[in-house]
């Protein structure tokens, strides 16, 4: 657990994918590719945003917390820090 909150530290800041996994009334639960459990909360996702379970979701991570004794890994699809980061992403693929 502790190595699990130290990795996603070290990555808040930095855009991630992961598939839907559970779509619950407040937040959706993703899996990324290595089976770890991350939150996009309804208020940091896009309002238009439609998810259905096994759909695939980029975010930013925004912060990483502890809850109880397990960490809490939140992604943000609102933040400007997501925005600017898609964009250099995708910036060497337009000429």
């Amino acid at each position: 657990k502790d190595i699990l909150f130290s990795k996603y530290e070290e990555q808040v800041g930095e855009i991630i994918s992961a598939e839907v996994y559970q779509i619950l009334g407040r937040e959706i639960l993703l899996i990324d590719g290595e089976g770890n459990e991350l939150i996009l909360p309804k208020g940091e996702q896009i309002s238009k945003d439609r998810f259905r379970k096994g759909d695939s979701v980029r975010g930013v991570i925004k912060t990483v917390e502890l809850r109880g004794n397990k960490p809490a890994i939140i992604l943000s699809r609102t933040s400007p820090l997501f925005l600017n980061k898609l964009f250099v992403y995708l910036l060497p693929f337009f000429p």
